[in-house]
């Protein structure tokens, strides 16, 4: 659910695990880029 709300803690922790970016490179990302993550993570997880 948490990824749904598009909590950053949570993508940070998904996002290593499923992606080859490690988490300080999440860190990083640009807002509009991590919400285009979440976005395409959470239609696949609702698909």
């Amino acid at each position: 659910m948490s990824i749904v709300r598009m909590d950053v803690n949570s993508l940070r922790i998904l996002l290593p695990r499923i992606s080859e970016l490690k988490a300080n490179e999440v860190d990083q990302l640009h807002p509009a880029d991590l919400t285009k993550l979440a976005s395409e993570i959470t239609v696949f997880l609702a698909g």
